[in-house]
């Protein structure tokens, strides 16, 4: 290369250094400017935002992740519209819970301390359990607690949200809202409703009618039930209705349809996880709680038994020796209870 080519290639590397110098020291830095403002009032609203987390993960079920994106902290999952405008409505941080409680007796309660630890009414509790004001609390005794001071009602054929309301002197569009129907048609018989506010009349006649489930049974022959699955009876009746029993097995043990019918409902509670609701002949029904997994959908048909599920360890069962099956009859009587604790369900081959 020749002298003069050297020369002409150091002057163009000095132009290029001189226009750079130029550009960042000598021009106009309208743009640099301009993005440096914007970059600071980003900084300082993201600062404020990052500030605001926590109280904004009460409202939300997001985190921050990495000061960029939102990471959800729960499976994600569809919300039906109904739904989503209770979450909208119910958005406030001391929203109020609707799952029906259960509670153990300790030494020392009272009827009147238990109602206002729960702030509901001391009629409420005596409705819910089926108790008299004479009755004794004794430690160890299961109570079932409702969300609000009310009563339940139990569905039966002919009712309408009209006439439970008109019967409780409660309000209809309040029922609605509670119990998260879409509409006064969104009933189904054997469902459990919680009525808010609602009142049971002192007079013996109409009380022994609203509460006392078992004068609406249906008789049901021996042969009408198979056992829904094997394993232990752990525990004699108990529930909303007092008509479930227990049966305790491994988890992963197959559940089957107690009688041929029809799925009717598929639940997902904190109490009774996840569940199946069957309708059988003569609107008796059957409920299957605490379910690891259901195979079956809503509305179809199954066979005395057909495996529609297995037991498992969801919702209130106590801990990881909790696999057990909650089945509950409504409507009849629960052929499970002549069998004492600790008897063994066998399948007949």
């Amino acid at each position: 290369m020749s002298k003069w080519d050297n020369l002409i290639v150091w002057a163009g590397i000095g132009i290029f250094c001189l226009i750079a110098v130029f550009f960042v020291f000598s021009s106009p830095s309208q743009r640099f400017f301009s993005w440096t403002k914007h970059k600071n009032v980003f900084d300082e609203n993201f600062s404020y935002f990052l500030s605001k987390q926590t109280e904004i993960n009460e409202y939300f079920d997001f985190n921050i992740a990495e000061a960029a994106f939102l990471e959800s902290k729960t499976a994600p999952f569809l919300v039906e519209p109904k739904k989503l405008a209770i979450l909208k409505e119910d958005s406030s941080v001391n929203s109020m819970n609707k799952e029906i409680k259960e509670y153990i007796v300790e030494q020392g309660d009272t009827l009147t301390g238990i109602s206002q630890k729960f702030n509901i009414s001391a009629e409420t509790l005596l409705w819910s359990n089926e108790l008299t004001l004479n009755f004794s609390l004794n430690p160890g005794q299961k109570l079932i607690i409702l969300p609000v001071s009310g009563v339940l009602h139990l569905i039966k054929n002919g009712d309408t949200l009209t006439g439970i309301a008109r019967f409780y002197n409660a309000d209809v569009k309040e029922i609605i809202e509670f119990n998260q129907l879409v509409d006064e048609n969104d009933i189904l018989v054997g469902d459990i409703l919680i009525v808010p506010d609602g009142k049971i009349s002192p007079q013996p006649k109409i009380q022994k009618q609203a509460i006392d489930f078992q004068t609406t049974q249906i008789p049901i022959a021996d042969s009408y039930f198979i056992f829904p699955a094997e394993g232990k009876i752990s525990q004699g009746l108990h529930g909303f209705l007092s008509n479930a029993v227990d049966i305790s097995n491994d988890c992963g043990a197959p559940v089957i349809a107690a009688t041929s019918g029809k799925i009717q409902r598929i639940s997902n509670t904190s109490i009774g996880g996840q569940g199946i609701t069957i309708l059988h002949l003569n609107s008796v029904i059957t409920y299957y709680g605490h379910l690891s997994k259901i195979i079956v959908q809503n509305n179809q048909e199954v066979a005395a038994g057909e495996i529609i599920g297995y037991i498992g360890n969801t919702g209130y069962t106590r801990g990881a020796t909790g696999c057990h099956l909650h089945f509950e009859v409504r409507n009849a009587a629960n052929f499970l209870a002549k069998y004492p604790l600790g008897y063994y369900l066998q399948w007949k081959n």
